[in-house]
């Protein structure tokens, strides 16, 4: 049971209080409503009302972030909380875009499936399985953008909650589908009581509203299907087709798991009664790398995630529930625990803005600055005087701060580039070294010195074994990529040149009568040692096993090769000893003569050879983490030790800590205590029952259990009343209903400890 975190409250964005209004009603029971009976002026103070409450919730929440960073330091606490909810409004907008586009193609096969469901059946229910995935805290936004995108076609649409029996389930669908609701104010007033909800009621009501052929369908959504009582669904179908000749009702089911899902709750007898088309929806991790991609790599977001807390959260969203919206909520977290511990925040802003910021602050205002770790290094690493100049004078102060942020945004911006540089060369090489997405990449560079570990060095390795055309291919995406970046120009050049170098290459390979990468070198590199052992080599460069040599004495010598007879010596047949010994012999001979005259290369070998020293060198280069450079920590969230402490479960933990010492939850000085084994009377009683407890064997006195908390509790002067006696019960039931403790059969005036540990 960890305590609860406030700032839950303000980075949610008030989406906890969405559907709260569901089955609301304007209405008295006793009286019913047309829409032509409610007055305007009543409608528009309605309207009012809730505009009201919307701004006094908003502000509410400005208030509360404000007073939540100002309890720490109160230095421009407004100003970051509004920095705060730019960032997350942008972060925000950004989601909402990549889930519009991902779910493109979902939105539009489920819109015109139901704009064609009349035309597929008569007889039949027409039924739209979205196979949404086990990602189920992201379903309720799917669904959302579903209803919104349905709304074009008609306005007759009703979402069937979880865990309603079937009376429920009428109920409710009748009141959604027949209620008028105000496009613009979303306000809802009921034109049928809930006694009077009933499938005869809604046909009569449909014929009445809609007498022409043209009508619209009646669209019926359950998101969760696997929570749904299975017998409250078979009846809800059985009676929607008894309908069918007067409601063109459209099904929608939400399945997370497969679609025998839907044929193992139904009964035969109601899925007959269904036309089932599927539709599947996009992999949540897809969907989560286009989030990344955007949020959290894109430089145009300033906060940034150290390369341990990224993998925190990516590792959260892979082992539990492939969620989204929780991968962002914890991201909210982080953002919103940076706000709170330094004021130095205020500077992940834009470089103008930035600078504007700068110029106003005066030196106690700097400190917040001067103060963090990497800028406490880098002056170290000044002059004696320069130190102290930086520290004390304010303008020195101020372009050194200017300095050293501009050239982090470069250099974040430079290391961004470069990461996609490095993923467009080892996304598609054999066993993916270094990973098949860009997050992989990323995440590997952030940790420093990427180009010291090994899935670095095996996918140079590949990169030396790659044909022309995929070179080609990869430097038009690099050259693409690193344009627009000062920092980058001389490696765009060499891109540029050496590319150019391979399509001459190729130019003059189909010009020519063979391949460049089989024709004769002797023309294009004259070779001057024609007496040495790569002089007799044949003209490709390749020394066959299988080709005509002389003994290998003679070739040990370095003599002229004699092929004249391919018979080895006598006694050396085949398979023989001797046979072994003269191959090991002239492969060790013709490998030295390689190593001495340095085998002749291909001109493509040699472009690649280049082409790889180059990409090393300025990856090398361009790579270093931005971790390591200084005021790195106005950017950058590093400390895993608090967002694992925050974000991962862990009750048991949590609650003998809120037991054993109040104080970490609570913050109260009259809690605090020195030692864990303290037992001070100013502790609540269930943390005095708790501790004492602990001290217990197996079964414990009732009696003796309440001497010793009593004499805690008031120093032992008084006489027990029925006051303390009340108390204590109310422990020993506290902790009866936690699990630590249960009541003994074997004696009944003592309780048997469930937990073990203490003294």
């Amino acid at each position: 049971m960890s305590p609860r975190n406030q700032d839950d409250d303000f980075v949610s964005g008030g989406s906890w209080a969405e559907g709260l209004a569901k089955g609301v009603f304007t209405q008295k029971r006793n009286k019913k409503r047309t829409h032509s009976s409610i007055s305007p002026g009543r409608t528009k103070k309605k309207q009012n009302k809730r505009r009201r409450m919307e701004k006094q919730e908003s502000r509410s929440k400005d208030q509360f972030l404000e007073q939540c960073l100002a309890s720490k330091e109160p230095t421009w606490a407004r100003e970051r909380a509004e920095l705060h909810d730019k960032i997350v409004c942008e972060v925000d907008l950004r989601v909402e875009s990549i889930q519009q586009k991902i779910f493109k193609d979902v939105y539009n096969s489920l819109v015109t499936f139901v704009e064609a469901a009349q035309k597929l059946t008569q007889t039949t229910i027409p039924t739209a399985v979205l196979l949404t995935g086990v990602n189920m805290p992201d379903h309720s936004k799917v669904f959302k953008h579903i209803i919104e995108r349905l709304k074009h076609i008609t306005p007759h649409i009703s979402l069937i909650a979880p865990g309603q029996t079937f009376k429920q389930q009428v109920t409710s669908l009748v009141l959604d589908l027949v209620n008028i609701q105000d496009e613009d104010e979303d306000v809802e007033v009921s034109t049928v009581r809930k006694s009077e909800a009933s499938f005869k009621y809604l046909s009569d009501w449909y014929a009445n509203q809609y007498p022409r052929e043209d009508r619209p369908p009646l669209v019926l959504i359950i998101q969760d299907f696997e929570n749904c009582s299975r017998t409250s669904l078979n009846d809800l179908i059985t009676l929607c087709n008894r309908y069918m000749a007067t409601l063109p009702i459209v099904l929608i089911f939400g399945v997370a798991t497969t679609l025998s899902a839907v044929h193992k709750a139904l009964q035969q007898s109601a899925t007959s009664k269904l036309t089932i088309h599927t539709f599947g929806s996009p992999v949540a991790s897809l969907h989560l790398e286009e989030v990344i991609e955007s949020v959290i790599i894109d430089p145009e977001i300033p906060f940034k995630l150290s390369s341990k807390v990224l993998g925190f959260l990516v590792e959260e969203f892979l082992f539990h529930d492939f969620s989204v919206n929780h991968f962002l909520s914890g991201y909210r977290f982080i953002l919103g625990e940076h706000f709170y511990r330094t004021p130095a925040v205020m500077l992940m802003r834009s470089e103008d803005d930035v600078v504007k910021l700068v110029e106003l602050m005066n030196l106690e205002d700097l400190s917040h600055v001067c103060t963090l770790p990497s800028f406490r290094n880098y002056v170290e690493t000044l002059e004696i005087e320069q130190q102290a100049e930086t520290l004390v004078n304010t303008k020195l102060c101020r372009e050194t701060i200017l300095k050293l942020i501009k050239d982090y945004m470069m250099n974040m911006k430079t290391f961004t580039v470069m990461t996609k540089v490095l993923h467009i060369l080892a996304r598609d090489l054999p066993r993916h070294p270094l990973g098949r997405l860009q997050r992989d990449v990323y995440q590997s560079a952030l940790g420093g010195r990427i180009e010291t570990t090994a899935p670095y060095r095996e996918c140079f390795q590949f990169l030396k074994l790659s044909n022309r055309a995929d070179l080609e291919t990869k430097l038009n995406l690099i050259i693409k990529e690193v344009e627009n970046f000062p920092l980058l120009v001389s490696f765009r050049d060499q891109m540029v040149e050496i590319l150019d170098k391979m399509r001459e290459l190729a130019a003059e390979g189909e010009s020519s009568t063979g391949s460049p990468a089989v024709q004769s070198l002797d023309t294009r590199f004259p070779v001057s040692n024609t007496g040495s052992p790569a002089g007799s080599l044949n003209t490709s460069g390749i020394t066959p096993l299988h080709s005509n040599v002389g003994t290998p004495s003679q070739a040990a010598d370095g003599g002229n090769v004699k092929s004249s007879s391919n018979t080895p010596a006598a006694g050396g047949g085949v398979g023989s000893p001797a046979l072994g010994r003269f191959s090991s012999k002239l492969h060790a001979s013709l490998l030295e003569a390689a190593r001495r005259n340095h085998v002749l290369q291909r001109p493509f070998d040699r472009i690649r050879g280049e082409l790889i020293t180059i990409l090393h060198e300025t990856l090398k280069r361009f790579l270093a983490s931005p971790v390591s450079l200084p005021l790195h920590e106005i950017f950058f969230f590093t400390s895993t030790a608090a967002v694992r402490r925050h974000l991962s479960g862990a009750p048991r933990a949590a609650l003998h800590t809120a037991l054993t010492d109040p104080h970490a939850y609570l913050g109260h000085q009259d809690l605090k205590i020195s030692d864990i084994g303290e037992i001070p009377p100013t502790l609540p009683d269930l943390s005095i029952g708790y501790k004492l407890h602990l001290e217990c064997p197996r079964l414990i006195n009732v009696f003796d259990w309440l001497s010793c908390w009593h004499s805690i509790i008031n120093g032992g002067e008084e006489s027990i009343s029925q006051e303390d006696q009340a108390r204590f019960t109310r422990v020993v039931s506290e902790l009866h209903h936690l699990g630590f403790i249960k009541t003994s059969t074997r004696k009944t005036d003592h309780v048997a400890r469930l937990t073990f540990g203490g003294s």
